[in-house]
């Protein structure tokens, strides 16, 4: 069976086979559609396109990219006792 860790760990990759799928079956369509040829293919690139860019910009809400690590330029505070 396939195994899924490669995608796994590279999430980015995901996003690009997805916009690639996306381009070139939607390519397909509208040149049958069309009976154009060059009219499916620049169709099939903007929607790639439009895939890769929803990607890149969704892809903290859904998990794909990695979240900001907070910088720890802040000296770390140090718990206050109550006087006694």
């Amino acid at each position: 069976m396939l195994g899924w860790r490669w995608l796994r760990s590279r999430p980015w990759l995901l996003g690009g086979l997805a916009a690639l799928a996306v381009g070139l079956a939607l390519g397909a369509f509208e040149a049958h559609a069309e009976h154009s040829v060059v009219e499916g293919i620049q169709r099939g690139m903007f929607e790639g396109f439009v895939a890769a860019v929803g990607f890149v910009v969704l892809g903290r809400a859904i998990g794909a990219r990695p979240a900001p690590v907070p910088s720890e330029s802040a000296p770390p505070t140090e718990p206050t006792t109550p006087p006694s």
